[in-house]
């Protein structure tokens, strides 16, 4: 694609107040989405904008609009629509499926990594260091020391050896545990101590103190970790899912806990978003649930934009944009 202004980019209004003259600087029409469901450019007097564009930000501003129908309404009437940057870093999302399947390329951010990776170690250290005992000991005025759990010397299966898993395995290193990355390329991985592959799921739980899910939802891993593969688990193991919520059958986890294996459940994702009040997992005595938060640093939004609009550049300057995924993953 040639370098002038003859391509269309699609940005929501949120997004283009935001970063306006990054967004001006490239060599596109910028087609604004208001939440009104006005459309607006700069550098162009067609009759018809949307038929300039083709690509699209889907941005985190877009998605958590409560205006984030109309901009998707305004993404599918794009005639010519090639390419659109999600914010979201799994492909779940039925809307980015229906896009995928309409033939449209989707690139998918993977900027969450560093927040994730230590939610992952902070909610970890906080359950082996015991830390809201130590607060009720500080609370009660008790001087009493409490034995904990070391990170040193545990081994970690880190099942979705991507851009999350490996940004949690080089933290994990660092404090001497043993990392086992599980994906389906067996290359060997600097990360890691060994690679397994995922037909070996239930081989590597059993040997597992500390398991990490960090892979996205598909047909295939639904369900991935059901009541066998609980059952296949250490009794002192803590089981960490950052993925996606339909990773686990939680009727399976909820029971297999109150047997008293896996020791614990660390839980980002729920098989429902929000999580119902009613849900067990709120009050189950062995799980620690937040409400798939754990990529929300303070220099999340940064890393976004900044990925964000690089992409953009490749996408418009010679159609190379990084992280491209299909209607297949």
């Amino acid at each position: 694609m040639t370098t002038d202004r003859t391509a269309g980019l699609l940005v929501f209004e949120a997004s283009w107040t935001a970063m306006a003259s990054a967004l001006a600087a490239l060599p596109a029409h910028i087609v604004v989405a208001h939440a009104d469901g006005r459309l607006s450019c700069d550098t162009a007097t067609a009759t018809d904008l949307l038929s300039l564009v083709e690509g699209a930000l889907l941005d985190s501003r877009a998605w958590l609009s409560d205006a984030a129908p109309i901009f998707h309404d305004a993404i599918r009437r794009a005639p010519n629509l090639r390419w659109v940057q999600s914010a979201s870093s799994g492909f779940d999302a039925p809307f980015l499926r229906e896009l995928a399947d309409r033939g449209v390329a989707v690139s998918r951010t993977t900027v969450q990594s560093l927040g994730i990776a230590e939610f992952v170690m902070a909610r970890l250290l906080s359950l082996f260091q015991r830390e809201p005992e130590r607060h009720a000991l500080q609370a009660a005025r008790d001087w009493r020391a409490l034995p904990f759990r070391e990170i040193h010397g545990t081994r970690w299966l880190i099942v979705g050896f991507g851009t999350i898993g490996r940004d949690i395995a080089i933290r994990a290193k660092a404090f001497g545990a043993e990392i086992v990355g599980m994906r389906r390329d067996p290359s060997p991985d600097p990360a890691a101590d060994r690679i397994a592959h995922p037909e070996r799921l239930s081989d590597e739980l059993a040997g597992a103190d500390v398991v990490v899910l960090a892979l996205p939802l598909s047909d295939a891993t639904r369900h991935m970790i059901d009541a066998a593969a609980l059952a296949a688990t250490k009794p002192d193991a803590v089981l960490i899912n950052v993925g996606r919520g339909g990773l686990v059958d939680h009727y399976a986890l909820i029971a297999a806990l109150d047997a008293g294996r896996p020791a614990h459940a660390i839980l980002d994702v729920a098989p429902l978003e929000p999580l119902p009040a009613d849900d067990p997992l709120w009050s189950h005595p062995r799980v620690w649930m937040t409400a798939h938060a754990s990529a929300y640093g303070d220099g999340l939004g940064n890393r976004a934009d900044r990925f964000a609009l690089d992409n953009i550049r490749r996408f418009l300057v010679d159609g190379t944009p990084l992280n491209l995924v299909g209607a297949r993953d």
